[in-house]
């Protein structure tokens, strides 16, 4: 039955050709609905298709039924990469794991990681604000016997957006982190959102509190190191996350997104291998 991938088309990836084993295939669309011919399967590390074809369906060949069950096109990048290949990954994209720990991609409420749990009275007790971060347990009775985090599917690009009044915006970079340090410790960071001129620029993503300091040489760092400058005052342009709302919320840096989007890559499914012979029956009846 193998041969039926002389029939597929041939397309270039880096230069080379390969067979497309997903042009012009209409899988069984009563079986992609069927979740009953799937299960589901967790690719350890460093785990191949070929491995787990082998293991699972007794031969190696049956890899592209792993790609095509999971709506895999690029065999590269589809695949989970090893903690050194993804490390390797993200320092070529965002130049070292230091900077993509430091880049926040976005704010998200953080309910998955708050085992809060309140009493009914504890809850009345929250101000109107918060009673949406959290939702009734019921009892066997259906009473609301407690409250839990609510699983809030919320992001947001920003938390907050000032703008800086400092002594020199000379040698500072948009998209760059900066921090302000106080007695050598680092009390506020944000990105540079725009350089207004050459006395003014708009951050975002600010952690922390960021204080006039004006007088005080070098408090404003650069991420590079490069450039230090003061600042005489901190005007707050926006606030879509709320002081008294961010406790409900996290960032999520460079560094955690591409490692949560590998991760998710290792959760896949697998066709139940009683249902390969028709698979490959209907793939001959339609190629």
């Amino acid at each position: 039955m193998f041969n039926l991938f002389t029939k597929f088309p041939i397309v270039y990836y880096n230069d080379n050709p390969v067979v497309n084993i997903l042009a012009k295939v209409k899988f069984n669309e009563l079986a992609k609905k069927t979740k009953a011919i799937y299960y589901p399967y967790t690719i350890t590390e460093g785990e191949r298709p070929d491995l787990i074809a082998a293991n699972y369906y007794d031969d190696s060949r049956y890899s592209w039924l792993i790609y095509m069950a999971n709506d895999m096109i690029d065999p590269l990048y589809d695949w989970p990469l090893t903690s050194e290949e993804l490390d390797k990954f993200i320092i070529k994209k965002y130049q070292s794991l230091e900077k993509a720990k430091e880049k926040i991609i976005f704010w998200r409420v953080n309910w998955y990681e708050d085992e809060t749990i309140l009493t009914p009275a504890g809850y009345s007790a929250l101000p109107s604000y918060a009673k949406k971060y959290f939702t009734p347990r019921f009892g066997t009775t259906e009473n609301i016997v407690a409250y839990e985090r609510s699983p809030l599917e919320l992001m947001l690009d920003t938390n907050k957006i000032q703008q800086l009044t400092v002594a020199s915006s000379q040698g500072l970079v948009a998209e760059e982190n900066i921090i302000q340090k106080t007695s050598g410790t680092t009390t506020a960071s944000a990105a540079i959102k725009r350089i207004s001129n050459t006395t003014s620029i708009d951050v975002y993503n600010v952690i922390g509190t960021f204080a006039n300091t004006s007088g005080s040489v070098g408090n404003i760092i650069s991420q590079t190191g490069t450039t230090n400058t003061s600042v005489s005052s901190v005007t707050t342009l926006a606030t879509p996350i709320s002081t008294n709302e961010a406790v409900y919320w996290t960032y999520v840096s460079a560094y955690d997104y591409e490692n949560e989007i590998n991760e998710q890559k290792r959760h896949i499914k697998l066709i139940d291998k009683s249902y390969v012979d028709q698979i490959e029956k209907e793939l001959d009846e339609l190629l």
